[in-house]
């Protein structure tokens, strides 16, 4: 467990210093490769913190077997079914 921590603040803090890079950065060339670094150490991060926690990965498992859409529709203003007036 504390290895974990360890791992999940050393990726933070690489995630935190390449992103400042991406914005202090005169060459753009290198403006682009700290943003790499960044996109990578915040994957390793999101699959160390998935990993830990007992969750599914995804929430396919929560969705209805009738959906026919790949990815998962957010709740809207239209989806709340009005009360009905008794």
């Amino acid at each position: 467990m504390v290895l974990q921590a360890l791992a999940f603040y050393v990726f933070g803090f690489v995630v935190m210093t390449s992103g400042a890079m991406v914005v202090v950065s005169r060459n753009p060339v290198y403006s682009v490769l700290f943003l790499i670094l960044a996109f990578f150490n915040a994957a390793a991060e999101s699959s160390l913190t998935c990993a830990s926690s007992n969750r599914p990965r995804s929430s396919q498992s929560n969705r209805p077997q009738s959906s026919r859409l790949s990815i998962p529709r957010p709740r809207g203003v239209h989806d709340i079914k009005p009360r009905s007036s008794e």
